[in-house]
């Protein structure tokens, strides 16, 4: 089981929406995929057409004998939602639901592993774990971190998204450390993925031969900036191979979800 943070700590950068793609494309090619929606605001959960509830919080901090189960904490999300058309989705996808309680997982909890040792539970069952998290750095997040193998830094091709790149490394390598000396493997990037494109805009351009020199092994293709996301949001589909399959933004996203899973594999 790979698990996957999905985090820039600059906000707006479409994290949600990639972490709701890159999750549905796995489950389509035939992975067990589990979701996670840790921010309070529970936008994944949205976007995956469920109703916002507090089962991360239940999962983290009531027993067992109180909704704390993990058969009391998953909804399976309708291969309808996300799949193609005409076609049966191999996987399976699950998504633990948030909300606002969400922010209160960590006045509850003292142990940073706790995220980490919950998923040992169901290291067997699953075959890629994703996180999606708020932008905002709080001392839950260093518990998402230490769960997590690997990170996808989604960005703009701005100025703050970068800072937001350079925050974001800083505390990757942090808590990679920490991972090591608790005899566990570090933290790998595995996709930097540049969202919100404008091809026509110079900045955008010169901002891109900026990123593509010092990240180069990990670095996709761009996705456009387009209006199809913001009608994914508002339809009844959660993935855009269910909502726009033809689009150009469905198989640049399949592209980038390839090279992603390729990187995964080649960590070990």
């Amino acid at each position: 089981m790979r698990t996957v943070m999905v985090y820039n700590e600059k906000g707006g950068v479409g994290k949600t929406t990639l972490s709701a793609q890159i999750g549905t494309a796995l489950a389509i090619k035939g992975y067990k995929v589990l979701m996670i929606d840790a921010d309070p605001q529970a936008h994944l959960t949205v976007a995956l057409k469920q109703n916002k509830r507090p089962y991360l919080y239940n999962l983290m901090v009531r027993d067992e004998s109180d909704g704390g189960a993990w058969n009391q904490s998953l909804s399976l999300i309708a291969p309808q939602l996300y799949q193609f058309r005409h076609f049966n989705a191999k996987g399976d996808l699950y998504l633990v639901p948030g909300n606002a309680e969400t922010a209160g997982i960590i006045g509850n909890i003292a142990d940073s592993f706790a995220l980490y040792n919950k998923l040992e539970e169901v290291e067997d069952v699953f075959d890629y774990v994703f996180i999606d998290t708020a932008p905002t750095r709080s001392t839950l997040h260093a518990m998402l971190y230490l769960a997590s193998d690997h990170i996808i830094i989604p960005t703009q091709l701005e100025a703050l998204s970068f800072d937001g790149i350079k925050q974001t490394l800083e505390s990757l390598r942090r808590f990679s450390r920490q991972r090591q000396a608790m005899g566990l493997g570090g933290i790998e990037l595995v996709g930097l993925i540049p969202n919100m494109f404008r091809k026509i805009t110079g900045l955008h351009n010169e901002n891109l031969k900026l990123l593509r020199k010092p990240f180069a092994q990990v670095i996709t293709e761009p996705i456009p900036m387009t209006i199809l996301w913001g009608e994914l949001s508002q339809s009844e589909y959660a993935s855009i191979f269910a909502y726009h399959p033809k689009s150009r933004i469905a198989q640049i996203t399949w592209e980038i979800v390839k090279c992603v899973v390729e990187r995964m594999e080649n960590h070990g």
